[in-house]
């Protein structure tokens, strides 16, 4: 899979699907080469983190010329994770937020749903998410987003037959 980014780097995914190379600007490059200590450190002290975990990041010189790129985990890799069957890049902005009609990654404006959490889960999550927008914005990084990935599960319902003493399972408005 290879995808261009609105910015002009290109996105493509390994063979295993288990990491995302992006190619990026030599300045970007510099720029993460000099943060790397902190985002290393950061990565540590906060193993919670929703910021992308960088495997690597490189540069190839052919032809005279130099290409940067790094190497991420894949968040959805398929060996860690079940099947997405809805994917979001969130921003917090509404402006230019929509994907186009049949685009597989959907945007905030796209988003029309509540989302179910416990309670100690979302304040978890909200803590986590202001640590990591502080250490984003601490290394003047201002833009990023949250890609949410989502999982749907179809409910079954589990009841207990009284005339034979058996318990069966329904799902999807179903018995049986």
């Amino acid at each position: 899979q290879f995808s261009e980014a609105k910015g002009g780097g290109f996105f493509f995914l390994s063979a295993d699907k288990r990491y995302m190379v992006k190619t990026m600007s030599g300045e970007e490059h510099t720029a993460l080469m000099q943060m790397l200590p902190g985002y290393c450190a950061y990565l540590r002290a906060n193993p919670d983190s929703m910021i992308t975990r960088i495997s690597g990041a490189y540069s190839i010189h052919m032809y005279g010329q130099t290409k940067y790129f790094m190497v991420m985990d894949y968040l959805f890799a398929p060996s860690q994770c079940p099947e997405i069957h809805e994917l979001y890049d969130l921003k917090g902005s509404w402006v230019d937020r929509h994907a186009a009609p049949n685009a597989r990654v959907r945007k905030d404006r796209d988003w029309s749903r509540s989302l179910r959490l416990e309670r100690s889960t979302a304040a978890a999550m909200l803590r986590q998410a202001g640590r990591d927008a502080r250490f984003l914005s601490e290394n003047m990084i201002m833009d990023y987003s949250l890609l949410l990935g989502i999982h749907n599960v179809v409910e079954r319902r589990c009841f207990a037959r009284a005339e034979k003493g058996t318990r069966g399972c329904g799902g999807g408005g179903g018995g049986g």
